[in-house]
């Protein structure tokens, strides 16, 4: 319970930068596996993020309509050419260092700061196996 409660304050954290920069979870994760893969198609945002092909779309065209995502023009059933603009790269840079803040706030000293590393540990490695 209490990782439970931990996680729901870090969310809660996490959600307000991102709402003071104008964006949502879903948004920041979709720009950045934009960002993080060369010619991402439609459907491997959706499978990454966990949403429809539709919703994919629509989220890209928004990050498009707020100059984070350019888009290459492309014919009809050619995969879009997607790549995170300047704009959209000082907004992941700004977020990362917030993230980064928010880690050292939450987890920086006693009792938190042997759980952070086990969690990175954890992040990497997997669970344990057994």
């Amino acid at each position: 319970m209490a990782l439970l409660a931990l996680a729901s304050i870090a969310e809660r954290r996490l959600e307000a930068e991102l709402r003071s920069r104008r964006l949502t979870l879903r948004k920041y994760a979709v720009l950045g596996h934009i960002a993080g893969t060369a010619q991402i198609s439609y459907s491997e945002i959706a499978r990454r993020s966990g949403i429809t092909v539709q919703s994919a779309h629509a989220l890209v065209r928004a990050l498009i309509d707020e100059g984070l995502v350019e888009a290459a023009e492309t014919g009809t059933g050619v995969a879009a050419h997607l790549s995170v603009s300047a704009g959209g790269r000082d907004l992941l840079d700004e977020m990362a260092a917030a993230v980064e803040r928010l880690d050292a706030e939450l987890f920086a000293g006693p009792p938190l700061a042997p759980l952070e590393e086990a969690l990175r540990r954890a992040a990497r490695e997997g669970p344990p196996r057994r």
